[in-house]
């Protein structure tokens, strides 16, 4: 048996203590474990590379996330005499990210287990900031805060999630039990399969639906963009002015990031023609969709979405 354990946070929420923990519970019991670490593969790119570990770069970055899931794709594939448990260590902050691996544990079959270390944002802000190695600098570390996307069922089924709080980074129990179950029971852990449609009118139904999923990814993509760089320019004010605390601001960037939630379910209803009660604004978003393209209607509702910002942040 292999299976997928998924670690996901904050910087500073204490990830990688909990992952080096599962990593000896798992030993203990007699099973193989393998620890796939993000920040050590990024790490070793930027020694390699000879470029300061001090100074994000994104191409190490992207390079470290494409090595990290070739690694854990080739642990799927061989053979083990043991049982073999992937411990899997990133932020992963966005679903999308945390999905990839769902998806993966899927289509090999293995037992799956998202372990999302919660931890207060000033808390893992304290604990980043004591780092001498690895520390990520402030402003992209509030951008994460407020763009973080929780673990929730709407990702996937909740026998896969469990939450660790790791305000005093003592009690392990919680881990502890987690892995056991994973272990006991791992057919309990193994995403169901996915659908598999039948019938030319389901696969016309599906075409419409993925060209549906397909813009509402794209216009995802550019309101994520658009909250980015409002934070941005409210920390580069925040900055100058000194007028906003850092827990006032990580308020705001949190509220625009569930501006950009409401908007997209906004549209979502708008193209599912499910009124739900806003009909004026399902009005002027419908307006804005009429005869453009799919590229500038993505322009168009961003342009919306901008004004909608603009009050959140204020």
């Amino acid at each position: 048996m292999k299976g997928i354990l998924l670690l996901c946070g904050l910087p500073g929420a204490g990830k990688s203590t909990a992952g080096l923990h599962a990593d000896d519970v798992i030993k203990s019991v007699g099973a193989e474990s393998k620890l796939i670490s993000f920040d050590g593969i990024e790490s070793q790119i930027k020694r390699e590379q000879l470029k300061d570990p001090a100074v994000f770069d994104v191409q190490v970055w992207n390079e470290a996330r494409r090595i990290a899931k070739e690694q854990v794709r080739s642990c799927c594939n061989a053979n083990h005499a043991q049982d073999l448990v992937l411990i899997v260590d990133d932020n992963m902050h966005y679903r999308s990210m945390r999905r990839e691996y769902y998806r993966l544990a899927r289509d090999y079959g293995c037992p799956f287990l998202l372990i999302y270390v919660h931890s207060d944002p000033e808390v893992a802000w304290e604990r980043n900031s004591a780092r001498v190695e690895g520390r990520i600098p402030s402003d992209t570390f509030w951008r994460m805060v407020s763009l973080f996307e929780e673990p929730s069922a709407e990702e996937m089924p909740e026998n896969h999630i469990v939450v660790f709080e790791n305000e005093d980074g003592l009690d392990y129990s919680c881990l502890d039990s987690a892995i056991c179950r994973l272990l006991e029971s791992p057919l309990d852990f193994i995403p169901a399969p996915a659908f598999d449609a039948d019938g030319e009118a389901l696969r016309q139904e599906l075409a419409r639906e993925d060209t549906r999923n397909s813009f509402m990814h794209q216009l995802d993509l550019a309101l994520r963009k658009k909250v980015g760089e409002a934070i941005v320019a409210l920390k580069a004010a925040m900055d100058r002015g000194g007028s906003v605390a850092p827990v006032e601001f990580a308020q705001r960037a949190r509220r625009a990031n569930d501006e950009r939630r409401i908007f997209l379910g906004l549209v979502r209803d708008c193209l599912g023609r499910v009124d739900g009660g806003r009909e004026s604004e399902c009005s002027r978003i419908t307006s804005l969709l009429e005869n453009v393209s799919l590229e500038n209607a993505v322009v168009n509702l961003v342009e919306e979405f901008t004004c909608i910002i603009s009050v959140a942040l204020v």
